[in-house]
């Protein structure tokens, strides 16, 4: 399975290798507007960034409806316990430092994968049971 992803304003990236299939995107209103444009499950975006900050994009996506759940992943310097329970609190799935190890990286995004595979099997499953017709009693 090939995951669609965005990356935003995530200035020194360079994208690992695994089987991501990447939207890069310069700040947060452009994430958006992927998001608008096509259906992205994880979203790897800078804290500080121009135009729209992480933890205000984590709420306005968090706020939207999209046809499954996106995965949110906030990459950062600022790693107090405040700036971390801050940016969980608006909406990331995950907090990253920006000393983060490409190979830490890529099984943070591993695990996005998974969690991103259970939501939609559940999701077939409950569409399942929707369309099957109910007994009469």
């Amino acid at each position: 399975m090939t995951t669609r992803w965005c990356v935003s304003a995530c200035r020194q990236w360079s994208r690992p290798r695994a089987s991501l299939d990447a939207q890069l995107a310069p700040n947060g209103q452009a994430a958006l507007d992927v998001l608008a444009r096509e259906f992205v499950s994880i979203v790897l975006t800078d804290r500080d960034m121009p135009a729209m900050d992480g933890l205000a994009f984590c709420r306005t996506v968090r706020a939207r409806q999209f046809p499954g759940y996106i995965y949110i992943m906030l990459l950062t310097v600022n790693d107090a316990e405040q700036d971390v329970l801050s940016g969980l609190d608006a909406g990331a799935d995950d907090y990253l430092s920006k000393r983060v190890s490409p190979a830490q990286l890529i099984a943070r995004l591993r695990t996005a994968q998974r969690i991103l595979s259970l939501e939609q099997s559940l999701r077939s499953l409950l569409d399942e049971k929707r369309r099957r017709p109910r007994p009469t009693v």
